[in-house]
């Protein structure tokens, strides 16, 4: 299925409708999260709850990130804390509240039921909910100023990212996008600012992301950013289509054939010079 054309003559009421803000095989997507490994696969030491952005051969860690959000979804993944993987995901979906997105299992939602559900259930079967994770999900383009894992500076700039929010970060991120639909704007228009805090209480660390609605820059004025967006829109509905295959096979159903292709997500130009001094990443 191919996308809708992006003209001139393209609305940005058009634009959020695609991009999930009103109501496979993929390559170049960075995921942007909150560190909390305390040492890389070398051994490395890593600061926790910082931002950490890869960029080509390395990843950036800091503090210091901006972002331009350009898709919003949501998504449930199971992970196996046994095996340290993920075991199953959902479809990307716009309807925060949709209880039938298709899985790779050929269920629905990874089998994750609502709170008022999980009350029902021994301690055992809640124990196994608790794998199954909804995650508000975004896109866009990201920029972070930090240092690499030697401690050098380092900026990843312009990168095409997915990142996923869950847990004490949920909050944030849902009333940041509820926000744009009663003050006005699109948040693809304009820059996110992120600060990162430390979680209080409880018996392990966390941290939670903030965004906070920044500069003005609508991006239908830039054409790499609406080619970008584009790119994200094949990325989604690539995953989408694949994770769909695998529903049917499950199911016993025909797979439609896919694309073999890997959906290239150049970062885009934008000036961001690097000329504020660079913070101390937090150890």
């Amino acid at each position: 299925m191919g996308l809708p054309a992006i003209t001139s003559k393209t609305t940005s009421a058009d634009i959020a409708t695609l991009a999930g803000t009103l109501t496979t095989t993929t390559t170049q997507l960075s995921t942007l999260r909150i560190n909390y490994q305390k040492q890389d696969n070398d051994k490395n030491k890593l600061p926790r709850g910082v931002w950490a952005l890869p960029n080509k051969d390395t990843t950036v860690y800091g503090t210091d990130l901006t972002t331009k959000i350009m898709i919003a979804s949501s998504q449930v993944r199971e992970y196996d804390a046994e095996e340290k993987t993920y075991v199953g995901e959902t479809i990307f979906y716009n309807n925060v509240y949709d209880l039938k997105a298709e899985d790779d299992q050929g269920g629905y939602r990874c089998g994750k039921l609502t709170y008022k559900q999980t009350q029902e259930l021994s301690k055992g079967e809640q124990a196994e909910q608790r794998a199954k994770k909804y995650y508000r999900v975004v896109f866009g383009i990201a920029t972070l100023k930090g240092k690499d894992v030697n401690g050098n500076k380092a900026i990843a700039e312009n990168i095409p990212f997915i990142m996923r929010l869950r847990g004490n970060s949920l909050d944030p991120i849902n009333d940041y996008i509820a926000s744009f639909k009663s003050t006005g704007g699109n948040i693809f228009d304009y820059v996110t600012n992120w600060t990162i805090t430390e979680g209080e209480g409880g018996n392990v660390d966390y941290w939670i992301a903030s965004p906070e609605r920044g500069e003005e820059a609508p991006m239908l004025k830039s054409p790499n950013e609406v080619e970008t967006f584009k790119a994200l829109l094949q990325w989604k509905e690539d995953h989408n289509e694949d994770i769909m295959a695998k529903w049917r096979k499950k199911r016993g159903l025909r797979v439609s054939n896919a694309s073999d292709e890997a959906t290239e997500i150049a970062a885009v130009v934008i000036d961001a010079p690097f000329d504020d001094p660079v913070e101390d990443v937090i150890a």
